[in-house]
């Protein structure tokens, strides 16, 4: 039953995580109340005349028959047919419980023959006693669950011991036998949810209700779930407390709120951090809880699978103690295990409670076992192997709605009575399958337009169109439980719970995107979905002037400057061209560059700029938010950034050395908080966590961490946070994370990088919505980029790069020699280095543009291109033909040679009779020809002849001879026209002064 756990430490974790009190302690507090409920439930039984004697000692023999009591043997032992080995025993009622508790190896003696009859308990004697009654093995050995040494300190930590004072070797009364039992009832059993009153059938009493609400929040015991502690739950609506809008934790979402007893466990999107101090702020309950609370994430509970339900040939669900990292800290091939095979199926995860599905048409129909190994928690723990035995039979009793809820005016959720099939929940598709729920508005029968399993047993359904808010009646089909059997089709009025909290901005950035323009994107990320005044015709952009203000320096109507700085405010698009309605998009233009402070008090903000910008009027439903605010200043990137990250991995340290491109701020670059490990169990660690210390090099530049006993290979990441600073105050570029698996540096931590089985890193975007990714790495292997982006910019001097997707812009800084593969497409390649370059793969209508003259190579034929000069392949990857890059060399010969057949006249001023520069004329037919074919060729003239006098006069015409021979870096065809009349003016005296 009892399971072997490696290393001692984590036991003793193990056993502090499995106990918990379900009952209310302080409902019984004295020895006599606790005497007395014993005698109750028959667990103590009283003399000839009932007395309990409870400030007598408790002997060792009756300690025995309290054993047989709480095993609830009693009958057992009074029956057992043996006697005991013991010469001591002076009273013959007790030779059949001692003969069998000494059978059973649950009581010893002092030896085989003595047993220490009418000697008196001691407290931590009696201590391994109840623990032995909750299943646990204790005694001296290593394969104790308990060490007999340490059992009464583990009785105090439990709660056994509340309400006394004892040391380990008093020898306790009945009374406080009494007592310490009752304490003991209320823990769970080892390995069980099961109490021990539970598993005697003793019925606990109830504590009094608490009559006014408090709350308090504790120390997380995991890094997924917060709890929120409340005196008496039922004082509360239940709907405010499950609403998820009104729980909130900095820079994190709530995707759950459960409650349980008198608890509010809070589910939360993204893990915390393990060590950090967070704040929980509770909204629109109760004015006596409302409140914020501090806490500290901590992570006490090792992950263990408590129970594994068939729910049908379609469906297993695995509930665990704690949430479960399903899509960081699991390989699904290899975590659940059908029979000894592993089986392709769909996992899903709702906090504590995962469901597994089979892919296509196989089921777990006869399934026997599932093997169980090594889920992770948040803090990288991980469970042992386990095998669970599969019972497969079909579910007959199908789903039933219990609820449907509005939740706001397109949105509405649907309760079912047992859990449901992930593959039979569905919106609208065709008119042949039309999804599970409609309603009827006039004539129209209106379908959802998204479904989304959001629980075990629930499912959000999203509609375009806004529907009746007032008894609104849906109709609910074709939802099925596990064995695919199907609701009965349902009609049910929708109950509109309000959501009466307002949205809130919980995350606000700002990307400089062309700094000569003054141009800056901000993203403003809600905690939900909001809506706003939108532009005539348009369901993307809004009308600014209802929801923004930007001000310089001070919110004062005379420093608003909106009308001269945004161009758009409008909903974020992801790649698929879906609209982002949680993330609002500014794009700015003309700002002001920011520059450090003058110290000029009479010119004090003629440098210094700070923009305010003001956010209002964005809803969620009927919640307007409330006004915001973004301080920002506009410059450009400080180039305060991570140049290199080098580990010296050593006997009993290591060394981490990051090479900063500025001296650093010593006192923040020391701070031990401001560096995250991440290990290969998903665990998130800063220096201090590690024992670590740092040291800032003497030249400023330089800052390495030092780490005892620290494995490299036990190690994937280096986040290094962007609060670090220069000597100038700058702040690190962004957040930059040391890949220790490839060696990689990036940037924003906006994608992972995962070996795969052939030796090759998998580059993938973290979210859809990031569109730039920066691969920086001294390796020497080979990366593969998956997904499209916007931008990729390589800087690899000894790796191969390929591209399985649509990148929009490739730029390379550096990159090994013959190594980018293009499976996907590129459709501008940038190349900012001055070595060979070589691209292999797909490169049909491909852009290249050097910075530099530069080589590049393409399929194996060599190149030279020149400034601005563009390389295209056809897509047979043979022929190779050169264009400008940034416009068709023909289309400027053209209109060259329109502009000479017209003809050209040109004025050229003097301020004194002399002759005429051949040289002038040439200058200034050239730069007139040259604005023609257009500004990226400059036209120049060869074999220039002139025909006609070159001396001033009022007025002189100049026929001349004219041929173009270059067009910028690429030959072309001559044109040579005559008769350019050129126009020679004498300029005003005055002019010329």
């Amino acid at each position: 039953m009892s399971k072997r756990i490696l290393s001692l430490v984590l036991a003793m974790v193990m056993v502090l995580g499995t106990f918990g009190t379900v009952f209310a302690a302080d409902t019984v507090t004295t020895e006599a109340e606790a005497g007395a409920f014993l005698n109750s439930v028959k667990v103590l039984v009283g003399d000839e005349n009932g007395n309990l004697n409870l400030g007598n000692k408790l002997s060792r023999q009756d300690a025995v028959i309290l054993v047989a009591q709480l095993r609830g043997e009693i009958e057992a032992a009074k029956n057992f047919s043996k006697l005991p080995t013991y010469e001591d025993v002076k009273i013959k009622f007790y030779n059949a419980p001692l003969a069998w508790a000494q059978d059973n190896g649950l009581f010893v003696g002092h030896s085989e023959k003595v047993f220490g009859f009418g000697e008196n308990l001691t407290a931590q004697q009696y201590s391994r006693v109840l623990f032995e009654a909750l299943g646990y093995k204790v005694d001296t050995t290593d394969a104790s669950d308990i060490k007999y040494s340490v059992v009464f300190d583990k009785a105090n930590e439990e709660g056994i011991l509340k309400g006394l004072e004892l040391a380990q070797t008093t020898e306790i009364t009945r009374g406080q036998m009494a007592l310490m039992t009752f304490n003991a009832l209320g823990l769970t059993m080892k390995d069980s949810k099961e109490t021990l009153a539970e598993k005697l059938g003793i019925e606990m009493p109830e504590a009094p209700a608490a009559k006014e609400l408090t709350a308090e929040v504790n120390d997380t015991e995991n890094l997924k779930e917060v709890v929120l502690e409340l005196s008496n739950a039922k004082l509360v609506d239940e709907d405010k407390l499950v609403n998820t809008n009104n729980y909130k934790v900095v820079d994190n979402n709530v995707v759950k709120a459960t409650v349980e007893g008198d608890n509010v466990i809070i589910l939360l999107e993204k893990a915390l951090l393990d060590g950090r101090e967070y704040k929980l702020r509770v909204r629109s309950i109760d004015k006596a809880v409302n409140k914020e609370y501090k806490f500290i994430a901590r992570d006490n509970t090792l992950p263990k699978v408590e129970d594994v339900v068939v729910l049908g040939e379609y469906g297993i669900k695995v509930i665990t103690n704690e949430p479960i990292d399903i899509y960081e800290g699991t390989d699904r091939g290899r975590n659940f295990v059908v029979d000894g095979k592993n089986v392709a199926m769909n996992v899903e995860s709702y906090g504590r409670e995962t469901i597994l599905t089979p892919y296509s048409k196989e089921t777990f129909k006869d399934a026997k076992t599932l093997t169980i190994t090594g889920l992770t928690d948040f803090a990288g723990f991980k469970t042992g192997k386990e095998d669970f035995d599969l019972e497969v039979v079909k579910d007959d009793v199908a789903p039933k709605v219990e609820d449907v809820i509005l939740r706001n005016d397109k949105v509405v959720e649907v309760v079912f009575d047992k859990d449901i099939y992930i593959d039979s929940v569905e919106a609208y598709d065709n008119r042949s399958n039309v999804g599970n729920i409609s309603y009827l508005s006039g004539r129209h029968t209106i379908f959802a337009d998204k479904a989304t399993k959001i629980d075990t047993n629930r499912v959000r359904y999203e509609f375009n169109e806004e529907f009746l808010r007032t008894r609104t009646d849906f109709t609910i089909v074709d939802v099925t439980n596990h064995s695919k059997v199907a609701m009965e089709k349902t009609n049910m009025v929708a109950r509109e719970i309000l959501d009466n909290v307002e949205p809130e901005i919980i995350e606000k950035k700002i990307e400089v995107t062309n700094f000569a323009k003054g141009e800056a994107k901000i993203t403003l990320r809600f905690d939900k979905d909001v809506t706003g005044f939108m532009d005539k015709n348009d369901d993307v952009k809004f009308d600014y002037t209802k929801h923004i203000g930007l001000y310089e320096r001070d919110v004062l109507r005379r420093n608003d400057v909106s009308k001269d700085h945004v161009d758009a405010v409008k909903y974020d698009v992801d790649k698929n061209g879906k609209l982002v309605k949680d993330t609002i998009i500014i794009e700015l233009h003309s700002l002001k560059e920011w520059k450090a402070r003058n110290t000029d008090r009479d010119n004090y903000y003629e440098n210094e700029m700070d923009y305010v910008l003001e956010v209002e009027r964005f809803a969620s439903g009927r919640n307007e938010m409330y006004r915001d605010y973004y301080e920002f200043k506009f410059r450009q990137s400080t180039g305060f950034s991570v140049k290199e990250v080098t580990v010296d991995e050593r006997r009993n340290e290591t060394h981490v050395t990051m090479e900063f491109t500025k001296k650093v701020d010593r006192n923040i670059a020391e701070d031990e908080t401001n560096y995250i490990f991440t290990n290969t169990k998903n665990a998130r660690k800063d220096v201090k966590d590690l024992k670590g210390r740092i040291v800032t090099e003497k030249n400023g530049y330089e800052v390495t961490l030092i780490i005892p006993d620290f494995k490299v290979a036990d190690y994937k990441e280096l986040r290094i946070l962007d609060v670090l600073k220069d000597i100038d105050g700058n702040r690190l570029n962004t957040e930059t994370v040391y890949n220790f698996v490839a060696g990689t540096i990036s940037n924003n931590a906006n994608y992972t990088i995962t070996k795969q089985a052939d030796g090759t890193f998998l580059i993938e975007a973290k979210k859809d919505d990031v569109k730039e990714i920066t691969l920086k790495t001294d390796a020497r292997e080979t990366f593969v980029v998956k997904g499209n982006l916007d931008k990729l910019t390589i800087n690899a001097p000894n790796a191969d790069v390929e591209v399985l997707d649509t990148i929009e812009e490739v730029v390379i800084e550096a990159i090994k020699g013959e190594t980018l593969t293009i499976k996907g497409r590129v459709k501008h390649l940038v190349l900012s280095t001055d070595k060979l370059v070589s691209v292999k793969g797909i490169t049909a209508d491909m852009k290249i543009t050097p910075n530099k003259d530069v080589t590049v190579k393409i399929n194996g034929e060599e190149s030279k291109l020149n400034k601005d000069v563009l390389v295209v392949v056809d897509a047979d990857g043979k022929k190779v033909t050169k264009v400008d890059a940034k416009a068709n060399l023909e289309a400027a010969v053209t209109n060259v040679e329109k502009a000479v057949t017209t003809g050209v006249a040109i004025e050229l001023k003097v301020t004194e009779d002399k002759d005429i520069k051949e040289a002038d004329v040439k200058a200034a037919l050239e730069a007139y020809l040259t604005e023609k074919a257009g500004e990226d060729y400059k036209v120049t003239a060869n074999n220039f002849k002139v025909v006609g006098d070159l001396t001033i006069s009022d007025r002189n015409v100049v026929s001349a001879v004219f041929v173009v021979k270059e067009a910028k870096g690429t030959e072309s065809k001559e044109l040579i026209k005559e008769n350019i009349k050129v126009i020679i003016n004498k300029a005003a005296q005055e002019d010329a002064e």
